[in-house]
């Protein structure tokens, strides 16, 4: 006996349809998984897995494999709004600045917006955007006019951080300047008292007054350092015109290698 597919009101059933032309090959005999319907759908795993089930599809995971009739169940569960695809919604401003009262609690960030690195508070601030652009960072579908003050805002803020690094710079490479001349200071008193303990030509022994040469001074500076004590005897034995070029003038070549710490 044939079966009938039509209700007793005379109209077809269209899930009967549906199934008989699945079983005859209306549909190919493919399967999909979950996951991949929901990329395709727009639609997130966990929700495309609830509607399922609310459709009497029993599955648990996003990686079960649906077939042909399941897959067509749950499009039209989509398309009809029973199941809910994502909203694209623009990305919430971040939030408002809050005065940072425990330097600890910072953390290291880099904005999305300008790429510049950043500090902020975790539990007060966006650790996607800076303070400086919580106004204009970047939306979908966004105005000319905002994507030019976005523009505009980050050129003075490059501007703004070229003359802070160049004024450090500055400041920096007088501090360095300072140091060595500090130094030069140090190296020209060391010299000069090594210096006043030459050997005494007519009395013999030091100049200081040491029965004895090399004194107690020089051979110490020899046991502290080796390198320095044979830079001192060479600037020792150069003339007086020499001797002040090297030590008090622009030619600092002959110290080149004093902090070699040969001991």
């Amino acid at each position: 006996m044939a079966m009938s597919l039509d209700r007793p009101n005379g109209n077809t059933c269209p899930l009967l349809l549906v199934g008989l032309w699945a079983h005859t090959g209306g549909m190919k005999n493919q399967r999909i998984r979950i996951c991949d319907l929901a990329g395709e759908l727009h639609v997130s795993s966990r929700e495309l897995v609830r509607g399922a089930n609310a459709l009497g599809i029993n599955v648990i995971r996003a990686v079960a494999s649906l077939s042909s009739g399941q897959e067509y169940v749950l499009r039209e569960a989509v398309k009809s709004g029973q199941i809910s695809r994502k909203r694209q919604e623009p990305p919430p401003p971040p939030r408002r600045y809050v005065p940072l009262d425990d330097p600890a609690a910072l953390r290291e960030g880099r904005c999305q917006c300008c790429e510049l690195p950043y500090q902020y508070k975790p539990l007060d601030e966006s650790n996607a955007i800076c303070r400086d652009c919580e106004p204009h960072y970047e939306r979908p579908d966004e105005e000319v006019s905002r994507k030019l003050a976005r523009y505009d805002a980050h050129a003075t803020k490059f501007r703004r951080l070229m003359e802070f690094y160049r004024k450090d710079c500055y400041e920096q490479r007088e501090l360095v300047d300072a140091v060595y001349a500090k130094r030069d200071r140090w190296m020209q008193a060391l010299v000069e008292v090594v210096l006043a303990h030459a050997p005494d030509e007519k009395r013999g022994g030091c100049s200081c007054g040491a029965a004895e040469y090399p004194c107690v001074t020089r051979r110490h500076i020899y046991s502290v350092n080796k390198g320095i004590a044979s830079r001192i005897e060479e600037l020792e034995g150069m003339n007086e015109r020499e001797f002040n070029r090297v030590l008090y003038g622009e030619d600092y070549s002959h110290f080149a290698d004093w902090d070699d710490s040969t001991a």
